[in-house]
């Protein structure tokens, strides 16, 4: 007879709770990024691209997935890097919608963005920086839609994370 989990046991499962790690990757790496590891370690061929949410990027991570050839991208806590040079949320915020700023590691694998829309997003990448798009978005004052300069970083983020975000919202509604 099988054994029925909750989603709650899934989801914990999923994340790593009975999963052996390597106690070298998680004193490296942390724990959420060593979770991460441990599942690309079974892709055997190099050029997958990755996305992920804050709680598993830090620059460890993106560095080690570089030297795979495993491209990833993912919105980063500012904490987890080594106190980079960005500009303030204030100041950004002076500067107005669209405005970004980036800074590469010294050996230039990993990049930090950090991009001002109706509040700063900061996203670390192995692989894709700034990239100059434009997107439409609503302009509460102009009450009209505006064009505002968009990080291709953000971009690719939106789109790789656009499902797993829905699935997170139904799952904090328990509609799933």
């Amino acid at each position: 007879m099988e054994e029925e989990l909750s989603i709650d046991e899934q989801i914990v499962s999923f994340r790593g709770a009975t999963t052996d790690l390597s106690e070298k990757d998680k004193a490296i790496l942390g724990h959420e990024a060593a979770v991460v590891n441990h599942l690309y370690q079974q892709l055997h061929s190099p050029n997958h691209k990755v996305f992920f949410d804050n709680v598993f990027t830090t620059y460890n991570l993106l560095e080690l997935l570089a030297a795979k050839k495993i491209y990833a991208a993912g919105t980063a806590r500012v904490s987890r890097f080594a106190k980079p040079p960005l500009m303030s949320d204030k100041e950004m915020s002076k500067r107005g919608r669209g405005n970004h700023y980036q800074v590469r590691s010294r050996d230039g694998k990993v990049v930090l963005t950090k991009w001002f829309d109706n509040r700063t997003v900061v996203i670390s990448s192995n692989f894709v920086g700034v990239g100059k798009d434009q997107v439409e978005r609503w302009d509460q004052q102009r009450r009209s839609f505006v064009k505002i300069q968009h990080p291709e970083c953000v971009m690719r983020y939106n789109q790789a994370m656009g499902g797993v975000d829905k699935l997170n919202h139904l799952i904090s509604q328990d509609r799933y």
